[in-house]
């Protein structure tokens, strides 16, 4: 053996290993942060700035809430129709012995007072550890794009290790036994079946958008909205909620442009309000009685309808479920239609449109001014850390177990 293939070799093996012991530890840390009540928070916006800034990722862990200080960054959740809160524990008001419950006021370093609200809990998740910049990389990881390339990219290379060839064979070529050559076709399309529930995640997406007090989040496959066949239906999912310090009530509504709108004849609309599910972006809580609007006027006007009016400390879910109709008239081929939710309160306007493109922002001026309060919210799955560290020590493994059968080979 050549001195530049050792080298070679010795190289492939030490990265080899590198890619086998770094998925090995994605799988311990989960193992380790289940069994210490350790997850992660990512930080989309800035309310804890410039302590923790936005897309920021903080290790937070599961305590009693008798456990925390004043100066603490928890992250409380304020129950079903609400989203958590990740802010500073700026003073605690009561502490209940006996149920241990305690009562705590906090704020985000960013904002110039306290939350509007005392928290009342018998457990927060404190803040311990915050790397910034990675939040983007760790959603990229969760496009469902990138884990179906990562799943075939590893279907291949597991195809590739175990394909047999000719040329790595001796001298002489015993007859190969049928049991080897059987288990080996049998492991690629059991492969396969084991990574197509990951080739299989839904499209959907979701993008926040914020302005001063108003917060909006759109979900939907957007590819599927962009391309619907007669007959199709496609579900456009917004929630709307605040972070201000005090109540007020914020107005919904929804305007429609474009030929398809126009013909009632074409598209069919269908607009659900209703409590959110805290354990699905896509569903109605169980129990809550959604309330269904009729768009039909949508196709007869050109402006906006009232949707609902809620308080600045709910959250709504809007849920626009537009049809196309089977028998759509030929003048309505490749006609479009676009679909606005407006959330109006706190002397500002925040819209959103399906899609990634950012929403229209229009703060109202007033003699008070204004101040930038955020909500630092967002877990992320554990299970994402389980499929990528699974993957590379697959890669790792099969990468190590070619380059053994080509080391045995050479020595035949």
């Amino acid at each position: 053996m050549s001195p530049t293939r050792s080298l070679s070799s010795t190289i492939g093996n030490v990265v080899l290993w590198l890619l086998a012991a770094a998925g090995a530890i994605c799988i311990i840390l989960v193992v380790v942060g289940l069994w210490l009540n350790i997850s992660i928070m990512m930080f989309r916006t800035g309310s804890m700035e410039p302590t923790i800034e936005t897309g920021s990722v903080a290790l937070v862990r599961e305590i009693p809430a008798v456990e925390i200080t004043e100066g603490d960054v928890v992250t409380v959740d304020r129950g079903e129709e609400l989203l958590p809160v990740t802010h500073r524990v700026t003073e605690i008001t009561d502490v209940n012995e006996t149920t241990g419950e305690v009562t705590f006021v906090m704020r985000g370093d960013a904002n110039d007072v306290d939350d509007p609200k005392p928290y009342t809990t018998d457990t927060v998740r404190r803040a311990f550890f915050s790397i910034p910049g990675i939040a983007p990389i760790i959603q990229w990881f969760q496009n469902p794009y990138v884990l179906g390339g990562l799943t075939l990219g590893a279907t291949g290379l597991v195809i590739w290790a175990f394909w047999p060839r000719d040329d790595e064979e001796g001298p002489t070529k015993p007859q190969p036994k049928r049991g080897k050559h059987r288990a080996q076709t049998i492991a690629i399309p059991a492969l396969l079946i084991l990574t197509a529930p990951l080739l299989s995640v839904d499209q959907q997406t979701s993008t926040d958008h914020h302005g001063d007090y108003l917060r909006l989040r759109s979900t939907g496959d957007i590819e599927h909205m962009k391309n619907l066949a007669p007959g199709d239906s496609a579900t456009w999912i917004v929630d709307v909620w605040a972070d201000a310090p005090e109540p007020s009530p914020v107005e919904l509504t929804l305007s429609a442009a474009g030929q398809l709108i126009s013909d009632p004849d074409g598209l069919k609309v269908e607009v659900v309000i209703c409590h959110p599910d805290p354990k699905n972006r896509t569903t109605c809580a169980v129990d809550t009685e959604p309330r269904v609007f009729n768009t039909g006027q949508l196709a007869h006007r050109g402006t906006s309808i009232d949707l609902t009016t809620m308080s600045s400390e709910e959250t709504r879910r809007v849920l626009l479920t537009a049809t196309l109709a089977e028998n759509a008239p030929e003048k309505l081929q490749d006609t479009t239609a676009a679909f606005q939710i407006t959330a109006t309160g706190h002397h500002e306007e925040l819209s959103v449109s399906p899609g990634l493109d950012p929403p229209n922002h229009i703060p109202v001026s007033d003699d008070h001014g204004t101040t930038n309060l955020a909500l630092a919210n967002t877990g992320f799955r554990v299970l994402l850390w389980i499929v990528l560290g699974s993957m590379v020590v697959l890669i790792g493994a099969v990468l190590v177990t070619r380059r053994h059968q080509r080391h045995h080979s050479t020595l035949r």
